[in-house]
């Protein structure tokens, strides 16, 4: 059986059921999970932000007070996710994140592949690898040395993210995908109701329509391994995709070929929760994760044949 990786990142599109996916796999016990999208407060509202849209309506749908937003930052949420890293290892756990890989982009970088007219080049975050995830390091104020750091990425290959490249390459990635036509007017439905703006928010195009940042993910990791292969003299592995569609049409058979990749068993996965209903999301009749918030699992329906949770 596949050694199960280390640690693990689900490079999500919005409105592919990345977030009943991301659910399904944290209940697996072998995963130290965080909450979904840990950058998405740096991307939104952090004092080096690389949103187009307006603070203020970022703060009102997170409830946060001024002194909550002055620290955030790209820095420290990268931090976060490092200590994350570390208390994984000292629990003998995997870790387990979900990212958008726009928010991880400098809008620099975003812009050079998506042409947004309109929507300002901001400074590019400026991040110190501290390697808090190295365990022993993650609570001291101790700078270590780094160990056994990746092998030298060759010049080709390109992280297309501000992680550091020893966080990124060392990572297996999952992808999740839909099909543009269902994600993009899903997508600017739920920022509408979400953030209260109107279609033309100027993060819509990259949220909803930035499929080719997702590739670039992609092409990163499998243009990694294929060089690490060559070296190792084994065949390449190419990253795990998930289609939105196709995990609600059949989620234990979509799970159990996740888990057949990953070396982990399939029959420790929970289909089913309590609804969470105390929640502001809950409430908003479309938006990002109200669905999710007030479903029960994903159960099919013997009148409908439709499963209960549905993307829309």
């Amino acid at each position: 059986m596949t050694t199960p990786p280390r640690r693990v990142i689900v490079f999500s599109h919005g409105r592919t059921a990345s977030n009943v996916f991301y659910k399904i796999l944290r209940s697996h016990p072998i995963f130290h999970a965080t909450e979904s999208n840990t950058f998405l407060l740096a991307f939104g509202i952090g004092t080096d932000s690389q949103s187009a849209r307006s603070k203020d309506k970022w703060q009102r749908y997170f409830n946060l007070s001024d002194d909550e937003v002055s620290k955030i930052s790209y820095q420290s949420k990268l931090d976060d996710l490092e200590r994350m890293m570390a208390e994984a290892d000292l629990q003998g756990k995997c870790f387990l994140a979900t990212e958008h890989p726009y928010i991880l982009m400098s809008s620099a970088d975003i812009h050079s592949h998506i042409n947004i007219p309109g929507r300002e080049t901001l400074p590019v975050p400026v991040i110190e690898d501290r390697m808090l995830d190295v365990t022993g390091i993650a609570n001291t104020n101790t700078k270590p040395e780094p160990s056994d750091p990746l092998t030298v990425i060759p010049s080709h290959i390109r992280n297309p993210t501000l992680l550091p490249n020893r966080i990124f390459f060392s990572v297996t990635p999952i992808i999740t995908i839909r099909h543009p036509a269902r994600v993009i007017p899903s997508y600017a439905r739920a920022v509408v109701n979400s953030y209260g703006t109107d279609t033309s928010d100027l993060d819509i195009p990259i949220g909803g329509g930035g499929f080719c940042l997702d590739r670039l993910v992609f092409d990163a990791f499998k243009s990694f391994d294929e060089s690490i292969a060559a070296a190792e003299d084994r065949q390449p592995r190419v990253p795990i995709v998930v289609d939105g569609d196709r995990l609600v049409r059949d989620p234990q058979g979509q799970m159990k070929k996740v888990c057949e990749v990953l070396g982990i068993d399939a029959d420790l996965l929970k289909y089913s929760w309590e609804a969470n209903l105390d929640t502001e999301e809950s409430k908003r009749p479309e938006g990002f994760l109200s669905v999710l918030h007030r479903s029960t699992g994903v159960v099919l329906d013997p009148v409908s044949k439709l499963h209960s949770f549905q993307v829309d």
